[in-house]
């Protein structure tokens, strides 16, 4: 027998599966489409510590205009409340962390509006705009919409705008301090400490977050990054002249940076998807237009592999003729490609993040198990090994057992907000739904011979009470998102949309096969022989596959279908679905289809937080032919290429 090294066995001992698991699931829920989560805060910019906001760029507002309005409002906010002012001497009513547009504008509404402020900052005034490049031009959009508050913004040169700041913030008296950077913010009892890394203390009701993350920029993680002549900052373009230079990156700071560069120099600019879908109107324009002259080389679809001594490998996607790889030669390179969020100092401060997963799941998946099992015994499930593992058991005691899981479920989602608590009464909600929709003996364990017949009631079986249930809550939060999305914006595309998923839950998904199909039958609407025909008038559920598709509607082709459901399950399914698809895109699930309504609806709310990362996706990426809640993808062959459609 081989010995282990104290290494190994302390390793071998130390190995947990549940916890492997655990972090395999965490790895795919967390992985989404942005470097990093922003903090979760509620209509009032405020996060999950009570008195502590979050505004700027920091709570999705990147652009300069739409930052200050942020900062007006929360102000604004923060005045209505009955305990704005602090009581006690020494303390502040607000305290502001960060200089931006967003913090000064904040900063400057409460000394409008009468409340005690100071500016804390960890570099100096507006570092993110004192960082642009010499003369850039700072725009003020969206032109639309007007500046809210004291801090004057227009279109102007970066110094321009800078001497306005510097000149308002003196006229007011704003007390800004620099060279303070914050380590920690701690609530104690109703007001907040607030220490800098200069061992200053400040006390204040209420603390504002407004420090943007310009401070932290991306990086490519490639080889060669970190050569002296690839820098992740422009500041003096006007240095650069004669050179060949590689810009990477698509939003403005980069097509900025190549618009600049472009005026002496050869510029190669790199981006990583098809196109350009941010860029502010005149970037555009001076994009177009300096591309058109040939000072600017675009390469989309292109991922640096890496830098190297005068040189860098770009890997090109082509969608015909796979990845192909290409040497462009440098002198200079920028990597521009955003900046990630300080998400370490959000955990120090308590300060939840968006879409973070938070509980234990081991310990809510026994939570659900423990519920299931209660009902179990409470119920006694029909099949014989439930009969013999718990049948022995009294009924009585599967009461204690399902309520003691449910309440401990209730407890960690509600009061100590956790995630996969949400996600453990979510599951036992729609388990329980699906589980006794089956009916005849055949419900999901522990419902099997009495679910369907609890949940059946004025002779209506519990299928028709589901189909109910369904129309309701899309059409409750249907008329929600149409508010939301149609009305509120005046986008009359939405209020169509959202009607026409109401309209068809209604008319096709409960109203023909719950009503309208029996009255067919009964009348003979249908004919004489499909109304004495069992095979068709005894399976009205069949009607669905009117509209829903094969595998959606996975009974087209099983169970002894009626061979009018076969031939138009066919045509539907393998004619009709994938030429709208080719026309239309993904219109069949968000204006037709019941599942795709659903999470159009119910799911517009909580959408944000589902995973939408590559890892969480990848699974289907090679299907030909795959559907997950009514989104169906089709490989088309034509004469250009071989291409997936989504309908």
């Amino acid at each position: 027998m081989t010995e282990l090294s104290p290494k190994s066995q302390s390793s071998r001992c130390g190995y947990n599966p549940f916890r492997k698991f655990e972090q395999w699931l965490l790895s795919i829920l967390n992985s989404g489409t942005i470097e990093a989560p922003r903090p979760l805060f509620n209509k009032n910019f405020q996060s999950n510590v009570p008195g502590l906001y979050v505004i700027g760029d920091i709570a999705g507002a990147p652009v300069i205009k739409l930052a200050m309005e942020q900062g007006y409002n929360v102000i604004e906010k923060i005045v209505k409340l009955t305990d704005a002012k602090a009581e006690e001497e020494g303390v502040y009513d607000v305290l502001v962390v960060g200089s931006g547009a967003s913090g000064l504008n904040a900063a400057l509404q409460a000394k409008e509006r009468g409340l005690s402020c100071v500016v804390l900052e960890k570099e100096k005034v507006a570092t993110t705009i004192e960082n642009f490049p010499e003369g850039k031009w700072v725009y003020a959009e969206p032109d639309k919409i007007p500046p809210k508050g004291k801090l004057w913004l227009d279109g102007a040169k970066k110094e321009d705008l800078l001497n306005r700041w510097h000149q308002i913030i003196n006229e007011n008296g704003l007390k800004v301090l620099t060279d303070q950077g914050v380590e920690s913010i701690v609530k104690e009892g109703k007001d907040f400490t607030v220490k800098t890394h200069s061992a200053n203390v400040f006390k204040s009701r209420r603390v504002i977050l407004a420090i943007g993350q310009r401070g932290n920029p991306c990086k490519l993680g490639v080889p060669g990054e970190d050569r002296e002549e690839v820098y992740h900052r422009l500041y003096a373009p006007k240095h650069y002249r004669d050179e060949e230079i590689i810009v990477v990156g698509g939003g403005n700071s980069a097509v900025e940076a190549a618009l600049v560069l472009s005026e002496s120099n050869q510029v190669v600019l790199s981006y990583r998807k098809e196109r350009f879908d941010r860029l502010f109107k005149d970037n555009k324009r001076k994009l177009d237009k300096t591309v058109r002259e040939g000072k600017i080389k675009v390469i989309f679809n292109s991922h640096v592999m890496e830098f190297g001594e005068g040189y860098t490998i770009l890997q090109i996607h082509n969608n015909k003729a796979g990845k192909a790889t290409e040497r462009i030669s440098y002198q200079h390179a920028f990597v521009l490609i955003g900046a990630e969020l300080p998400v370490k100092f959000f955990k120090k401060q308590g300060i939840r993040l968006e879409g973070e997963w938070t509980g234990s799941l081991w310990k809510n998946f026994s939570l659900v198990i423990l519920s299931l099992v209660g009902l179990a015994i409470w119920g006694g499930d029909s099949h014989e090994w439930n009969k013999l593992l718990l049948g022995w058991i009294p009924d009585l005691f599967g009461v204690p057992l399902f309520f003691a899981g449910l309440m401990g479920l209730f407890y960690g989602s509600l009061a100590k907000r956790e995630r996969f608590s949400w996600l453990g009464i979510t599951f036992l909600i729609c388990y329980a739904i699906y589980g006794v929709k089956v009916g005849g003996g055949a419900e999901f364990w522990p419902f099997r011979g009495w679910g369907n017949t609890l949940f059946s009631l004025f002779g209506r079986p519990w299928a028709f009470w589901y189909t109910v249930l369904y129309t309701a809550v899309m059409t409750a939060f249907g008329v929600s998102a149409m508010k939301e999305w149609g009305f509120d914006k005046k986008d009359r595309l939405q209020i169509f949309r959202y009607s026409s998923l109401i309209g068809f839950q209604w008319i096709m998904f409960f109203i023909i096969p719950e009503f309208l199909f029996q009255f067919a039958v009964e009348y003979k609407w249908v004919g004489e022989a499909l109304a004495n025909d069992p095979n068709f008038a005894g399976q009205p559920w069949r009607a669905y596959g009117i509209v829903y598709a094969w595998p959606l509607f996975f009974y087209t082709f099983f169970y002894d279908p009626h061979q009018i459901w076969v031939v138009w399950g066919a045509i539907l399914t393998f004619a009709i679905l994938p030429v709208f698809a080719f026309f239309y895109g993904k219109r069949y699930c968000t204006w037709i289809c019941g599942c795709g309504g659903l999470a159009e609806t119910l799911g517009n709310r909580w959408r944000v937080l589902a995973p939408k990362g590559n890892t969480s996706i990848k699974w289907g990426e090679d299907e030909y032919f795959h559907s997950l809640d009514g989104f169906h993808s089709y490989w088309i062959n034509t004469s250009e290429g071989r291409f997936r459609v989504s309908g």
